[in-house]
C-alpha cells in the first residue's frame, strides 16, 4: 500500500525548510536513521517497531508532504522524486488559475 499525506502548505518556502529542518533534528535527535535522497527529499523510518525506512518527507516549495510505502524501502525511493515533480507541477498550475474575487 502506498500513501500520500500532505501535511503542510506553509506561507513561504522558507518557513517549510525551517519545519522539515526540525522534523529532521527531531528523527536525529532519536537517533533514526534519516538518509538524504535529493534536495527536499529524506528517508526515514515508518511507524513500524523494526525501523523499517519506508517512508519519504518530501519538501515542494512550501508544500510539506510525507510518502510512504508500507515495509518497501526501494519502491518509495523510486516514487518519492516522482511525487515531489507531480506536486510542483499542481502548484505550478494552480498559481496560473486566477484568484477569485467576491461579488458585491
Amino acid at each position: 500500500m502506498i500513501t500520500l499525506r500532505i501535511d503542510w502548505v506553509a506561507p513561504s518556502e522558507e518557513e517549510a525548510v525551517a519545519v522539515l529542518d526540525s522534523v529532521l533534528a527531531g528523527y536525529r535527535s532519536d537517533q533514526w536513521p534519516v538518509k538524504r535522497l535529493a534536495e527536499g527529499l529524506y528517508q526515514v523510518p515508518g511507524f513500524a517497531l523494526d525501523l523499517t525506512p519506508d517512508t519519504v518527507l518530501i519538501r515542494s516549495g512550501p508544500v510539506l508532504a510525507r510518502l510512504i510505502a508500507a515495509d518497501d524501502p526501494r519502491r518509495v525511493r523510486r516514487l518519492a522524486p516522482l511525487v515531489q515533480a507531480a506536486i510542483a507541477d499542481v502548484r505550478q498550475a494552480s498559481s496560473a488559475i486566477p484568484a477569485r474575487t467576491s461579488s458585491p
